[in-house]
């Protein structure tokens, strides 16, 4: 069973992340397909903040973790976005 959710999670999101890439797709299916990876990805980023702020009513160190983890993430997911936007405007302003 933890087999099959792994592959069926890995398979939507590695095959969304490849649909949202590929230009010869249409824009409304790349559209929702990178939707469906920032939502993944954003719900397991509030979900570690909001995590953080429960277990730190009982416990300050492992509350101050999980909330580390969330910022974390949530940086690294807006410099990842940044690059690749950079990196698409500079293909379309080098052609």
């Amino acid at each position: 069973m933890e087999f099959l959710i792994e592959f069926l999670a890995e398979l939507i999101l590695e095959g969304s992340m490849e649909i949202s890439e590929d230009e010869k797709m249409p824009k409304w299916l790349r559209y929702i397909c990178l939707t469906i990876v920032t939502l993944f990805f954003g719900a397991i980023t509030i979900g570690l903040f909001i995590l953080g702020v429960y277990v730190g009513k009982e416990n300050i160190y492992l509350g101050l973790f999980f909330i580390l983890i969330a910022f974390t993430l949530l940086i690294s997911g807006i410099v990842k976005f940044e690059k690749k936007y950079i990196e698409k405007r500079n293909l379309l302003n080098d052609d």
